[in-house]
């Protein structure tokens, strides 16, 4: 659904020192095909763009979206044949249903245009799809009427096809903060830490030495931790040092214990099939396409 608000500069807006006219729109599900002419007095380019929406109701999705897009160069007076392709990317959407990228069957409209706003030519075209289109959901007015303003939890949780997150207690760091909050943290362990790490940082700046290590711990989101880490942590122990900054020391450091030696189990476990792997792809391995053996063996 779309807002029905005007705006200075819809999306794909540009200007040209000439004019262009779109005409004989061909389209299928696989691509759309049109003539451009450029009937000002200069050389031009324009950028064609190929929008889809959904006809009929079904899952709730914007009034319309870009599928692709074309920059087309025409000299004056003169004409081109354009042809965008579409195919099955152009109609999916993801499924809280299946769990997977779906297109659902029913009719769609090819908008050609030369902004999202100014559609100059449209074809109806029908669309298999891999599932039946559901109905529309009564219980996402807001989305429908493009109010997202006035959508609340129940809608949002709604949309989002399970409960939203429980919201923590007020001073709890989160994934989401910074290292740099542990100044605020509940467990003195935590702030002292984080003031050693700001003196270190305070002291290379002093001297004028880089300090992009630190700056980057500082501003490092505890949930970005696992990523960085190499493989050394996983999200199990990020929750468990949370913990611990946020003065459940105990249970906190028997979790970290316990998440890193389960965290590096699985590494090794990960590391072991990866080796027999590499062994079993080996040329010089019986069974291997390249060994004397293998049927499949030139003997060259």
């Amino acid at each position: 659904a779309g807002a029905g608000r005007p705006v200075a500069f819809p999306f794909g807006f540009g200007l040209s020192y000439t004019r262009f006219v779109y005409s004989d729109l061909r389209a299928d599900p696989e691509r759309a095909r049109l003539r451009l002419a450029n009937t000002g007095g200069r050389d031009g380019a324009e950028v064609v763009q190929v929008y889809v929406a959904r006809l009929g109701g079904g899952a709730h999705r914007p009034a319309r979206e870009l599928k692709g897009f074309a920059r087309v160069a025409v000299a004056a007076g003169q004409a081109a044949e354009v042809e965008i392709p579409l195919g099955r990317f152009a109609f999916r959407q993801f499924d809280s249903r299946t769990g997977a990228w779906e297109v659902e069957a029913g009719r769609y409209e090819i908008q050609v245009g030369a902004s999202s706003a100014d559609i100059r030519l449209t074809a109806t075209v029908e669309v298999a799809g891999t599932v039946a289109a559901r109905p529309p959901d009564r219980e996402l007015a807001s989305y429908h009427a493009g109010a997202v303003h006035q959508v609340g939890d129940a809608e949002f949780a709604r949309l989002l096809g399970r409960p939203l997150a429980a919201e923590p207690p007020p001073g709890e760091l989160t994934r989401s903060d910074v290292f740099d909050a542990l100044a605020t943290a509940r467990s003195r362990l935590a702030r002292l830490g984080h003031r050693a790490l700001r003196r270190r940082l305070a002291a290379l700046e002093a001297a004028r030495k880089p300090a992009l290590v630190e700056s980057f711990i500082l501003d490092l989101p505890f949930g970005r931790l696992a990523k960085v880490a190499g493989g050394a942590v996983d999200q199990a122990v990020v929750d468990a040092i949370l913990a611990i900054a946020n003065g459940r020391f105990w249970r906190g450091s028997a979790a970290a214990l316990l998440a890193f030696l389960a965290n590096r189990r699985a590494n090794r476990a990960t590391a072991r099939a990866l080796a027999r792997r590499a062994r079993r792809a080996r040329p010089g391995r019986p069974g291997h396409p390249g060994h004397p053996g293998h049927p499949g063996h030139l003997g060259l």
